[in-house]
């Protein structure tokens, strides 16, 4: 950018829990997780030092990434070292920062173009006095000279004279009484979205496969239950006997088929939305591409170790890193437990009455932990769309 000659730059910042706190830019400080820093940042997403911002000596904003662990980004790209003016966005770990001009700044001599029998005239103007204003102070008047500047080795290092081409147009974070708004909030646009239909419905398929698998519990007790009576004497009839099967058949054929396939389906369509998301959440390094993400769930037996880290993935960083959560763990523990007993229970002999009873109840045993499973899933989705709009809202991308 090509305002700020001159402009005594605040800078400011937002950590992940929404505290914020700012610094003039009044000369180069550093910031960092050691307390040798200028400014220090408490998060362990932050390395010791980290980065450095000051003043380039035509004045404007500079930021120089340290050699930090997890790097330093202006507007979504990873720099070394970059001017930042106006409506840019740092991002340090969990940290986003951002500059503005202060809120009263003193007046100061620029010089605007004048008619030719008058090359001289100057006017004394506020800076940022009204919006649109033209940055006068870089337009010479018809008799200045203009002077080659030296070449520039670093942003640090910038020519104190510049090219008289610099014109800025009225924005919202010019307007005064605005100071410290984020730059997200005031660009606009971003490619975060909550997806809550898609969480809506992803829930919805959970809920269908709960409903799947207390039917088969119930079908299940109820062929245990008449097998039982068969084995005991007791008169049953042929019909009964064949509503218990048919009732079993068309429980597990709803549990294995329809539900997998819905449940396939929202869940897949809300996973791509929730880690897409994580873009603009966060700026540490995923361990899965977007598209990764999704596909691995196609791979089997790969999907079993690929789609715990995928949802621990998602949970965490939406969280900003803040804490490894243990539940996407639970649900991939109750899942994989209870669909290996139920699939158990359908692989074994059912020969005799005592051998179909035994299959019927090793089927049952495995219910109630895929409920439990589904059910903490809903509550993943629903934990996971609050963190993922409570940081948006943090970094600005939402109101």
């Amino acid at each position: 950018m090509a305002e700020g000659d001159g402009i005594d730059w605040v800078l400011h910042w937002r950590d992940a829990n929404g505290v914020t706190g700012e610094r003039p830019i009044d000369d180069a400080f550093t910031i960092g997780r050691s307390s040798a820093c200028d400014v220090v940042f408490e998060s362990q997403s932050v390395s010791r030092t980290h980065l450095r911002f000051g003043l380039s000596a035509g004045g404007r904003a500079v930021v120089e990434d340290l050699g930090s662990t997890s790097g330093t980004f202006l507007n979504g790209a990873k720099v070394t070292s970059s001017f930042v003016g106006l409506g840019d966005e740092v991002r340090a770990g969990d940290y986003t920062l951002w500059v503005t001009p202060p809120e009263n700044p003193a007046p100061r001599v620029v010089r605007r173009a004048t008619p030719a029998n008058d090359p001289s005239a100057t006017v004394a103007v506020a800076a940022f006095e009204s919006p649109g204003l033209v940055a006068a102070a870089d337009v010479p008047t018809a008799t200045e000279q203009f002077t080659p500047p030296r070449p520039a080795t670093s942003p640090f290092d910038e020519p104190t004279t510049r090219t008289p081409t610099a014109v800025r147009t009225a924005t919202s974070w010019d307007v005064p009484g605005q100071r410290g708004a984020p730059p997200a909030a005031v660009l606009g646009h971003s490619p975060f979205r909550a997806g809550q239909a898609r969480a809506a419905f992803a829930q919805l398929a959970l809920v269908f496969a709960i409903a799947s698998a207390v039917f088969v519990f119930l079908a299940a007790f109820n062929r245990v239950a008449t097998v039982t009576d068969v084995l005991d004497g007791h008169d049953v009839a042929v019909g009964t006997i064949e509503d218990a099967d048919s009732l079993l058949s068309l429980a597990v054929g709803i549990q294995f088929f329809a539900a997998p396939v819905l449940l396939a389906i929202f869940w897949l369509l809300w996973v791509a939305r929730a880690h897409k998301n994580l873009s603009a959440l966060t700026t540490r390094p995923l361990g899965f591409g977007h598209t990764a993400a999704v596909l691995w769930w196609f791979v089997p037996v790969v999907n079993i170790v690929q789609g715990l880290r995928i949802v621990r993935e998602i949970s965490r960083e939406s969280n900003a890193g803040r804490r490894d959560s243990v539940l996407p763990i639970l649900c991939w523990f109750f899942a994989i437990i209870g669909a290996g007993i139920a699939t158990a229970g359908y692989a074994l002999p059912g020969e005799t009455l005592r051998e179909i009873r035994r299959a019927d109840i090793v089927i049952m045993a495995g219910m109630p932990l895929l409920i439990l499973a589904w059910l903490l899933f809903i509550v993943y989705i629903q934990r996971t769309v609050s963190a993922q709009k409570r940081r948006a809202r943090e970094l600005g991308l939402v109101g």
